[in-house]
């Protein structure tokens, strides 16, 4: 990688304690253009808490954190809001608020008035079409299922148009045939950009991520290709799982089928 054109993302010795306990240490690692990098390991090993401190919503004891080469620490919000957009694990908003009027809440860091202005509800459509929501966006955000509302929050992150996704747990309340179409989207969507999901479903992670990354008591144990990532030995190591590989029967790809070891 040139030195014109920096990882979108590069973290080295990220260190993150909360309260009296160690959540994650000596975390390292880089996300370039064109990936989509599936974030697994148990609950409670750190996952959603490195969202957090990438998105410095946590402080950081130690270690640095880069956003296209610039030290995070050296950029203003409106700086930060333009390289990174992050969609929360349960994400929230006042009562009252229609999807579209939330989704153009993502495009703040565009607007230079009060006003929404025709591009910015033009890139509030295209982002809830991405989203397969297309058809709530006059619904009150309050009025809609788990499923639905998740569609809406990650149209707003797509409203704000950066070159990184930060999407913890971006399929909940997803049935099977969206969560693919989702994640579909997302793949279309990445050539120029890059994404970082937490991820439970390890088959739909071997599917879709171009990488994976393994954390296991707050530490990367492992990182690399999914067919690496997500290999047999890793997940027995990780999550006392055993594991089988399906070839896909039309896509360059395969499915990954865990169950539980003996």
């Amino acid at each position: 990688m040139s030195p014109i054109d920096p990882p979108l993302l590069s973290v080295e010795g990220l260190h993150v304690r909360r309260g009296a306990d160690d959540v994650l240490a000596e975390v390292t690692f880089e996300l370039a253009r064109g990936e989509i990098v599936a974030l697994v390991g148990p609950s409670g090993v750190g996952k959603s808490t490195l969202l957090m401190a990438l998105a410095d919503l946590l402080p950081r004891q130690a270690g640095q954190l880069r956003l296209q080469g610039r030290v995070s620490t050296t950029l203003t919000a409106a700086e930060r809001a333009a390289c990174l957009a992050y969609l929360p694990q349960a994400p929230t908003v006042a009562l009252g608020h229609t999807v579209l009027g939330l989704v153009l809440l993502g495009r703040a860091r565009h607007r230079t008035t009060f006003f929404d202005r025709p591009e910015d509800l033009e890139a509030a459509a295209l982002a809830l079409e991405a989203a397969g929501a297309s058809h709530l966006k006059t619904r009150l955000v309050d009025t809609l299922s788990g499923g639905e509302r998740q569609r809406v929050f990650l149209a707003r992150a797509y409203a704000q148009d950066t070159p990184l996704l930060l999407l913890d747990e971006p399929t909940t309340g997803l049935d099977a045939g969206q969560a693919i179409a989702v994640l579909e989207n997302l793949s279309a969507r990445t050539a120029q950009s890059a994404a970082l999901l937490v991820m439970h479903d390890l088959n739909l992670a071997a599917q879709f991520a171009t990488r994976g990354i393994v954390l296991s008591a707050g530490r990367i144990v492992m990182d690399g290709p999914p067919e690496v990532a997500l290999a047999p030995d890793v997940l027995r190591e990780v999550f006392g799982l055993e594991s089988g590989r399906v070839p896909h029967p039309r896509a360059h790809v395969s499915g990954l089928i865990p169950w539980r070891g003996a």
